[in-house]
């Protein structure tokens, strides 16, 4: 059940290779791995039924995968570890967006760098699949928390070099094109040296690259677009192409909104009226991707920075009933907890404070949703992709 369905759930759309459905399972060898699936399996299993019992399986297993999990680290295959780091950091956004997501990448590092990853991913398009997941979640962390990368750029490069393939692609994982992704992970960067800059009293931060990157978005082709001509002419789905459309349509837009907000604050009355004007291109565009399509599940980010930005009830209302609707179908509570931030952003909104209020006040190292695990000490993050 697990790799027949459950193991779609991350995902766009299943593809041939899919980085969460698990090889053969070798016994004692890595039965962290199947915690790992039992947990996840408990978890989508506990949602549809709203099972007590197997929601108390779900934290049992994922206590058993991860106290086997470290003690194979020394020992196992370190692909077989990467199967079940995916698992795991995978299970944890079914549970909140809000964790340790900084430590499992730096651990992901530590497993790419022992595998020798980007020599053996030359000839491995599954280990491509697994490396761009975990290089998503690299980028979107570093891209909302205003921090620098964890992983590095080579393996981004990597995946660029390769482009889609047959198999796999990066709108079929993550419902972003390659090429935005490159933009998010250069103003992350950018992002954190502007951030530094600002606590400097006699620096000053060069835009020039952000206006590049600006201009790269700006100019992205979106070659999914279905118009009238093409219905005579496509085969394809011409309901999926468009959602397709507006699916990468809120991504580039979301994109170029988080560049007004981050990199021009405080804002002046030109900038507000762009960013209002883009929070309204992005959530048309989510609002245009059809519910019964898993693509719409893949624009939670977008909501989110469209949605910190929204003042009128029934925009706040349909990005509520978004999040209440994808974390039931996707089973994956990372987006009411989204949905919980967002009313916590809202408490404090007021129109005659937007143009030093912003959702970085909330999101970020040094405030509520991004300070420490209480209970470990660990540094917590917000993880929306």
């Amino acid at each position: 059940m697990y790799n027949e369905e459950f193991s779609m759930f991350p995902l766009t759309m299943d593809c041939p290779i899919n980085p969460f459905r698990v090889r053969k399972i070798r016994a004692g060898e890595s039965d962290f791995l199947l915690h790992a699936i039992v947990a996840m399996a408990s978890q989508h299993l506990a949602k549809q039924t709203n099972r007590a019992d197997l929601t108390l399986q779900v934290y049992d297993h994922r206590s058993t995968a991860l106290r086997l999990f470290a003690q194979a680290l020394c020992q196992s295959d370190p692909f077989t570890l990467l199967d079940g780091l995916l698992l795991i950091i995978s299970l944890d956004l079914t549970q909140s967006a809000l964790g340790t997501w900084g430590i499992h990448l730096d651990g992901a590092r530590r497993l790419l760098e022992a595998a020798n990853a980007l020599k053996i991913s030359q000839k491995s398009a599954r280990i491509r699949a697994q490396i761009a997941f975990l290089v998503w979640w690299d980028v979107t962390l570093a891209f909302i928390s205003r921090e620098d990368l964890r992983l590095p750029l080579s393996y981004l490069d990597m995946l660029v070099e390769h482009g889609d393939s047959p198999d796999w692609s990066f709108f079929a994982l993550n419902g972003c094109p390659i090429e935005l992704v490159v933009a998010m992970a250069k103003l992350a960067k950018l992002a954190s040296i502007y951030e530094k800059t600002q606590q400097m009293q006699w620096t000053i931060f060069d835009r020039t690259p952000v206006s590049h990157v600006i201009t790269e978005v700006k100019d992205f082709v979106n070659r999914e677009d279905a118009t009238l001509t093409d219905v005579g002419l496509a085969e394809d789905d011409l309901d999926a192409k468009r959602d397709r459309f507006h699916c990468i349509e809120a991504w580039r837009h979301a994109i170029l909104l988080y560049t007004y907000r981050v990199f021009d604050r405080p804002q002046d009355s030109k900038a507000l009226r762009v960013i209002n004007h883009l929070t309204r291109v992005t959530l048309d565009h989510v609002r245009c991707i059809s519910r019964r399509s898993f693509i719409q599940k893949q624009v939670l980010l977008p909501v989110f920075l469209a949605g910190s930005e929204v003042s009128h009830e029934q925009d706040r209302a349909f990005i509520r009933e978004y999040c209440k609707h994808w974390s039931a179908a996707a089973r994956f509570y990372m987006f009411e907890s989204t949905r919980f931030l967002l009313e916590d952003i809202w408490e404090d909104w007021d129109s005659s404070t937007r143009e030093s209020y912003w959702w970085g006040l909330k999101v970020g190292l040094s405030n509520g949703y991004g300070g420490r695990d209480e209970s470990s000490e660990m540094p917590l993050q917000v993880l929306l992709g």
